[in-house]
């Protein structure tokens, strides 16, 4: 007579194997590097971060480096992972079902940022060159007469004196190994915000927010700051391959 069958876990086809070996080595290799006081590379470390949040390891597309930390970004199969290094923490972008999306690739925890990035996802594969033109505004609001303090507030709700500031950028595009490229938007005040009154720059302000879920997730029609970014690719010939574009409206960006 056969005894009872005892519950077991479920057999892993052949791919499962080898997503549950990498995972394995992977975190087998952070803690011994971690054991030996040594810094993790970044790709390492994104990867620790995603291992924490028992995520699947994704393809690292990019690292850029923004006030001195790194982020790091990975490609799933439906959306991207940005790693915050420094903070510890992730956030999702959806990629486009069709055709090409961008993401900001950049700290959402900056209330200044003299430099942010702008990420393609999934660009034309006969791209060789592409540019960026990114139009951004926002309203401003001057507070308290003793107290130089510059604030994004839309004309509503507090007092004082309002403002719109618009800027424009026209930026070529950097083709990494992944095939992607990267766009690197320096503000046009460079202003460090430590010598600015109430130490906030305004339009650094409003980059740094370009980075912000509440932007893409805020309901109602006026955004603060507003902007639109496109990005136009190119083949060897000069000819145009496609195109993208990102604004609040677009629904990209994911919470976590």
């Amino acid at each position: 007579m056969s005894g009872k069958r005892g519950w077991s876990l479920p057999r892993l086809g052949r791919g499962g194997k080898i997503l549950r070996n990498l995972a394995i080595s992977l975190l087998l290799l952070v803690l011994v590097w971690a054991a030996l006081g040594a810094p993790l590379p970044p790709s390492l470390d994104f990867h620790r971060l995603e291992l924490r949040y028992l995520r699947e390891p994704s393809q690292i597309v990019a690292q850029v480096e923004q006030d001195g930390e790194i982020y790091v970004v990975g490609f799933g199969e439906q959306e991207a992972v940005l790693g915050d290094l420094e903070g510890g923490s992730l956030s999702f972008w959806s990629l486009p079902e069709e055709g090409t999306g961008l993401m900001v690739a950049g700290s959402d925890r900056k209330v200044n940022v003299p430099t942010t990035w702008l990420l393609s996802m999934r660009a034309p594969e006969d791209a060789v060159t592409a540019r960026l033109e990114l139009e951004l505004s926002a309203w401003m609001v001057k507070i308290g007469p003793d107290r130089e303090e510059i604030v994004l507030e839309l004309p509503k709700n507090r007092e004082g004196e309002y403002w719109q500031e618009r800027w424009s950028y026209s930026v070529e595009g950097e083709r990494l190994l992944s095939g992607e490229f990267l766009f690197r938007v320096d503000a046009h005040d460079q202003t460090p915000w430590q010598e600015a009154p109430g130490r906030r720059v305004g339009e650094q302000m409003a980059l740094a927010e370009l980075a912000w879920d509440y932007l893409y997730t805020q309901t109602g029609s006026e955004h603060n700051p507003d902007f639109l970014a496109q990005a136009t690719f190119y083949d060897e010939q000069g000819v145009c391959i496609g195109e993208a574009r990102l604004s609040p409206e677009e629904t990209l960006f994911c919470g976590m």
